[in-house]
């Protein structure tokens, strides 16, 4: 989007507002919130090209310091992203997971939260995913599922313990990913960024990897028979074991540890 050929692409109206108001924020701030709402109301995907630093520069009347300010806090929540070169320019970006992971855990830091609030948390949080996924998730998610525990009961079997990590992780997201609510979704990573510990500790034995597929194998049948209750309670008491094992493992101050990322 060029501003240079105003009569050929006319001026965005968030770029006009900011000539009328910026008295009441720094400027910088200001055209950031400018720049934020424009892409939320236009419905930007990420890789679309905003208008750059020079484009910005005339639109605005701002100085070459105050755009890259506001390019930067926009670069620092994760949605903008800055390209160099011929075909650079300032494009839409998607934050992440773990850049919300971060933010959380410097709050819940600051807050002092305790580890039990954050497990109740992904309990509650996973529970009510699976509730919502016995309505609504498809024959592919299904089977997907399904695909997902066989690939974990193999390799809990060829003690695979990295494929078995993955494996873990990658049922839990499809679970909340059936729920087909984005908000669920994208708290659920957050939160599985902070609770991930490692589970190559010897503690983890065949037997208790035996027992997460069954208990996997066992959720997917309450979501393949469109049990809500069921297969928020089954969920549950997965969950539960595994706080045990934290406990019984003293894995608890890797997950306090994790608040600090």
């Amino acid at each position: 989007m060029s501003l240079d050929s105003a009569s050929r692409h006319p001026e965005p109206a968030f770029l006009a507002q900011s000539r009328s108001r910026r008295r009441p924020l720094h400027q910088s701030q200001l055209l950031a919130d400018q720049l934020r709402e424009h892409i939320a109301a236009a419905a930007l995907p990420e890789g679309a090209r905003l208008p750059s630093e020079r484009e910005l520069m005339q639109a605005t009347g701002y100085s070459r310091a105050t755009v890259r300010e506001a390019l930067r806090l926009l670069a620092d929540q994760g949605l903008v992203r800055t390209r160099p070169g011929p075909n650079g320019g300032v494009f839409v970006a998607r934050p992440g997971p773990d850049r919300l992971a971060h933010s959380l855990g410097i709050l819940l830091e600051a807050s002092h939260v305790d580890l039990a609030q954050l497990l109740e948390a992904r309990v509650e949080l996973e529970s009510a995913a699976a509730r919502l996924a016995a309505a609504r998730i498809t024959d592919d998610e299904l089977r997907a599922l399904r695909e997902s525990c066989g690939r974990f009961a193999a390799a809990v079997e060829r003690a695979d313990l990295d494929a078995c990590v993955e494996e873990n992780l990658e049922f839990h997201v499809r679970v909340v990913a059936a729920s087909h609510n984005e908000v669920l979704v994208l708290l659920h990573d957050a939160i599985r960024e902070l609770v991930r510990v490692s589970t190559r500790d010897p503690v983890y034995s065949l037997e208790v990897q035996r027992q997460v597929v069954r208990a996997h194998d066992r959720i997917v049948d309450a979501l393949e028979a469109r049990d809500a209750e069921a297969a928020a309670r089954r969920v549950r008491k997965h969950l539960a074991a595994f706080e045990v094992y934290l406990q019984q493992t003293n894995q608890y101050e890797l997950l306090r540890r994790r608040f600090r990322l």
